[in-house]
């Protein structure tokens, strides 16, 4: 098959898992600017077949596709693929590569810096951890986070702006940082906030109400202390607490053309404007006051002003059509490119017992011959670890009984009947 730009025949590694649609907004605005994407959910791929499988399988749609350009749209910390194979796969197909890293700000020292070596461009949801890479020499662009517009304008109904539903809400893991804290401590002032979400009252939304609450909420709150080290398949340093990270949310908030009241992070800044499309608060006392003057008849047009001018500018540059678009054209400017590959021990452990944690999942799905075998092969490598490698199996295990919410709960009962301390 021939294609009008050969350059732009595009290979999506990612893994397109339930309840998380920012993988597919990403995936969509690629396909909007490749003249031909293939994508491949390698999660599901390793579920089923082996490592070397996948490896056969990505050479394959590479050469059945002419592919020029991989995307690894990957969750944080994601340690699949080994550095030495991705150096040589970009050599034999004389491949460009775009990785997308979110979470940065934890994960730059682990994983992301390793990685970035072989990146003809790197983009981030995150403004100053560019720094980070363009002192190691890697091409890099802030996109920040990227939405489709065109789905969320679809879950919501004109909006009548006398009416609203809760005057304070937020949606997200109460569980996280501070957050619980925080709410609490609005509650002693005699604030209110409706939540929804893990650990919340009203308990879990789906995305189409989750924009209808942003949407019916005269103001949405959100917070950027995000660190829970259990949430995470790479360690964290419990310093790391102290991150205040600039997420996503404010993007989607602005898109449902919802009101953002924001927890300060640094960069915030370089999202939306403070004071004139986002509200910021650095502790409790300033969201009180805040929280007070956008409810009062004072503030409720300056809320409705600032909303508007969000929305209008999460629009014309955080669609993820129009932000993958300036990745093109930014990857067509770059003609620097090292591409040399360094490393560490205990990356390299790290990264080779990652496989465990495919083992333990395929283990959950019944697949118990194959996950022992692999298990018991890989301990002869030296770079085998029984620290990484344990600690790996345990989470791929643990985020696969969460795929399955039944089965979960009965082990859970059985490991606090036992009284057996994992970390999970």
């Amino acid at each position: 098959m021939k294609y009008l730009n050969d350059t732009s025949n595009v290979l999506v590694l990612t893994h397109l898992f339930e309840n998380n649609q920012v993988f597919e907004d990403y995936v969509e605005g690629i396909k909007e600017n490749a003249d031909h994407t293939v994508v491949l959910d390698y999660v599901e791929f390793l579920y089923l077949n082996s490592l070397k499988q996948l490896y056969v399988k990505i050479d394959d749609l590479i050469e059945r596709n002419q592919i020029t350009m991989i995307f690894f749209v990957m969750p944080s910390a994601d340690l699949t693929f080994g550095i030495d194979y991705l150096y040589k796969l970009k050599k034999k197909h004389s491949l460009k590569y775009v990785f997308n890293f979110f979470d940065t700000e934890y994960f730059f020292e682990a994983v992301d810096k390793y990685y970035s070596q072989l990146a003809d461009l790197v983009i981030l949801p995150d403004y100053y951890s560019q720094y980070k890479f363009r002192l190691l020499g890697i091409n890099v662009i802030t996109t920040f986070a990227l939405y489709s517009a065109e789905k969320i304008k679809k879950t919501l109904s004109v909006k009548d702006q006398n009416k609203y539903e809760y005057d304070v809400s937020f949606v997200g893991n109460i569980k996280q940082s501070n957050r619980q804290e925080i709410i609490n401590a609005l509650a002693l002032k005699g604030i209110k906030v409706n939540t929804w979400g893990v650990g919340s009252i009203n308990g879990f939304v789906d995305r189409e109400d989750m924009f209808r609450v942003f949407n019916s909420s005269k103001i949405n709150l959100n917070f950027t202390g995000t660190m829970n080290r259990d949430n995470f398949v790479v360690d964290l340093s419990s310093v790391d607490k102290r991150i205040r990270q600039v997420k996503g949310r404010p993007v989607e908030i602005a898109m449902a053309q919802g009101f953002i009241l924001s927890e300060y992070a640094p960069g915030i800044e370089q999202l939306f404007i403070p004071g004139e499309e986002i509200a910021i608060f650095r502790n409790v006392e300033e969201c009180v006051k805040k929280i007070e003057h956008y409810l009062s008849k004072e503030g409720e047009k300056e809320r409705e002003l600032m909303a508007e001018r969000a929305s209008v500018r999460a629009l014309k540059e955080y669609d993820s059509r129009k932000g993958i678009s300036k990745v093109f054209k930014q990857i067509s400017l770059n003609t620097d490119v090292y591409n040399t590959c360094c490393t560490d021990e205990k990356f390299n452990k790290q990264q080779y017992s990652y496989i465990y944690y495919y083992y333990g999942a395929k283990l959950l799905d019944g697949s118990v011959r194959e996950a022992l075998v692999g298990a018991l092969v890989s301990v002869f490598s030296r770079n085998f670890s029984f620290h990484y490698s344990y600690r790996f199996f345990i989470k791929g295990l643990v985020f696969r009984l969460f795929q399955n919410p039944q089965l979960y709960k009965k082990v859970k009962r059985i490991k606090d009947a036992l009284g057996l301390r994992v970390r999970w």
